[in-house]
């Protein structure tokens, strides 16, 4: 066609094939939210990675701007490494926003990237252009940012990189390439250390640094101040990656913190991220039920006091106890005598009073931190429970769980039961599914101490407790009773930790003498046990630290106090951690194998929605139970090698309390997840 007007000022050369303003490209592609456009012009060649970092990131510290943010997220893109620190409005990821991102790439290289005004609201970073105020213009920053958070070829350093994947998830960017959290690593060099970035920072640099915490400064309104103080935690996180490796290398860590630690991170922050159902209606008739209850044990406890009185005031239980009613008295502290659980318990055999006092205190517990406060703790937009599990904070390497948590609810307890029972399924149709290992630590103990009694009864697949029992009272198991079984079943979960005598016959409610010969028969019909625990603490006085079969260490400075009962403590420590320690890393072990199982089997809508000591809870269709089980059964069963085998119970039910076992009819050949496929850990 010939006759299109080109105006009188056309020439041929406004046609010329010229140059593209890339900074302009990519502002339009921002403004315009055009995602996919951004990233692949974010697809910055490898070679000049250097250039571009030095160039772009050494000369912004706060971006201002579009074209800006561009530039820096093409330099990031390009980055072979770097540290994020970010910055919230409060702690918890799926409650708090994301407000500002701190990344370095060298020690002396930082950018903040703002995404959200400081409270109240001032003059935006970005002008008027894009407003801070808007939270999708937050979220068109994050994406920009987007391609180097999500790769894996940008390896990142974090501190507590499990927030971060968080934060980043409630933005909609799935972190990958997360390869360095400084919280974790310090915690597995030393887990009885502090592992702040200030302490960290002294421990591994030399160097005492005052580091504000970001989110006062942020809620402050100083804008300036947050992009200053972020940054040079960002610079000093960088800064700690090398010696951190350091240390995990010379205590021949690195395959504990990297092949387990650093994996389950995302595994949590996936659970965390679930959440779990809760039927808040059972929970208000229970909560009604147990009022009625306490105000009945209050009853009970005047009329055996002979007058009312303060129940939770220990100066007014001292006065009834030790006082008026001349009960034993036990650990005396500065406001007299204590009135402890562990002193009640003592007293409890004896007199009624005190046993109603514990069922009190257990009550009046179990009402207020979960009957009542579970329900408010939901999150409004899913309606579930979101516990935070916590990597980094028991000495033997256990997860635990806080906000709330659901480990302390007393399963024993009729109470503990029906709040479990609260516990739902996230759909209709849908069901939990529980597996939990069988014994699991004292399978460890019989592995570790070799004791050849204890390893035939797992092998033959005896009951421990009766065959226990027939070795401590020297009769048949025909012969066995409840209660010798039950005494039988105290003394395996008591003596292998270290337990003393005066407790044992506090657990048992028998003399101590009794206790004594107890433990002493115990010993010689289990001779490896006692050499165990004799040669753990001399080689833990020897070293000051001791170790699980994983490589697990946990260092134990008080087998040397001068004080008897603060050594006694030291020393079950040292017997308790490589069991219970080894433990808690198999069940690590288990979930990565079990992760891996579903993220290899997409078709089955199954999720991991909590770890309850030697307890995984899982939710899936009712007709996904018979493919999900197998699975599960595998990743847990050869999770690690022992001399002695490790067995599981599965339960299936319409909430956590009403599971009840299943047996799992496909063999473990056809799951897919033989021993063969085990982390190299396994072989050590």
């Amino acid at each position: 066609h010939t006759e299109v007007p080109l105006g009188d000022d056309f020439t041929w050369e406004h046609c010329r094939r010229r140059e593209w303003d890339q900074p302009h490209a990519a502002e339009l592609f921002l403004r315009l939210d055009f995602r996919s456009l951004l990233n692949r012009l974010n697809a910055v060649p490898a070679e000049v990675a250097p250039a571009m970092v030095e160039e772009v990131l050494a000369a912004t510290r706060v971006v201002e701007s579009p074209a800006e943010l561009a530039r820096v997220a093409q330099a990031l893109l390009a980055c072979r490494a770097c540290a994020i620190l970010p910055v919230a409005a409060g702690a918890d990821p799926l409650r708090d926003q994301l407000v500002g991102l701190a990344i370095a790439a060298a020690p002396d290289i930082y950018v903040y990237v703002p995404l959200r005004d400081v409270p109240p609201q001032q003059a935006s970073l970005f002008g008027e252009e894009l407003p801070t105020t808007d939270h999708a213009a937050a979220g068109a920053r994050l994406r920009a940012l987007a391609p180097a958070l999500e790769s894996a070829d940008v390896k990142k350093t974090g501190y507590a990189l499990k927030r971060l994947t968080l934060w980043l998830r409630v933005e909609g960017i799935l972190l990958a390439g997360a390869e360095f959290d400084a919280l974790l690593a310090g915690y597995v060099i030393d887990p009885t250390a502090k592992f702040t970035l200030a302490a960290l920072c002294e421990d591994y640099l030399g160097r005492r640094v005052e580091l504000p915490e970001l989110t006062a400064l942020w809620r402050a309104g100083d804008g300036e101040a947050v992009a200053q103080a972020a940054g040079a935690q960002a610079q000093w996180l960088q800064r700690l990656t090398a010696p951190l490796r350091d240390g995990l290398q010379a205590h021949a860590l690195i395959p504990l913190f990297r092949d387990i630690e650093m994996p389950l991170t995302p595994v949590l922050a996936a659970m965390e991220w679930q959440g779990i159902a809760l039927d808040s209606g059972q929970l208000a008739e229970l909560s009604a039920e147990l009022g009625k209850t306490i105000h009945q044990c209050e009853g009970d406890i005047y009329r055996l006091a002979g007058e009312t009185f303060t129940i939770n005031s220990p100066k007014q239980l001292q006065t009834i106890l030790f006082d008026k009613m001349r009960l034993a008295k036990g650990k005396k502290i500065k406001t007299g005598y204590s009135t402890d659980a562990a002193t009640l318990a003592g007293l409890a055999v004896e007199y009624e009073i005190v046993r109603k006092i514990l069922s009190y205190r257990e009550l009046t517990k179990l009402k207020s931190t979960y009957v009542d406060s579970l329900p408010k703790l939901c999150l409004p937009r899913t309606g579930r429970i979101h516990t935070h599990f916590n990597q980094a904070v028991t000495a033997t390497g256990r997860l635990s769980s806080s906000d709330p948590n659901l480990q302390n609810i007393p399963i024993r307890s009729t109470e503990g039961r029906e709040i479990r029972r609260a516990f739902i399924p996230s759909a209709p149709g849908w069901v939990l599914v529980a597996a939990d290992y069988s014994q699991i630590e004292l399978r460890v103990l019989a592995h570790i101490t070799k004791d050849e009694a204890l390893i035939e009864v797992f092998r033959r697949g005896e009951d421990l407790h009766t065959a226990t029992a027939c070795r401590v009272f020297g009769v048949p198991a025909a012969e066995v009773t409840r209660e010798m079984r039950r005494m039988a079943k105290v003394v395996n979960f008591s003596i292998p930790y270290g337990t003393t005598a005066f407790g044992l016959a506090a657990q048992l409610g028998r003399p101590r003498r009794e206790a004594e010969e107890l433990m002493q028969t115990y010993l010689s019909r289990f001779p490896g046990v006692q050499r165990y625990m004799e040669e753990i603490v001399a080689q833990a006085k020897a070293h000051g630290v001791v170790t699980t079969l994983l490589g697990r260490r946990r260092p134990i400075p008080d087998l040397t106090a001068g004080n008897a009962a603060v050594r006694q403590g030291a020393e079950r420590m040292a017997i308790n951690t490589p069991i219970q320690g080894t433990a808690a890393d198999i069940m690590k072990l288990a979930m990565l194998r079990l992760a891996d199982a579903l993220q290899r089997h997409p078709a089955l809508p199954a999720h991991l929605l909590l770890q309850v000591h030697d307890e995984m809870v899982l939710e899936t269709p009712e007709g996904e139970v018979d493919t999900l089980i197998p699975l599960l059964r595998a990743a847990m069963v050869e999770a690690y090698p022992l001399d002695v085998p490790l067995e599981i119970e599965v339960k299936v039910g319409p909430n956590w309390r009403d599971v009840t076992p299943r047996v799992e009819d496909l063999p473990l050949e056809e799951t897919g997840l033989m021993l063969s496929e085990q982390s190299d850990l396994s072989d050590q």
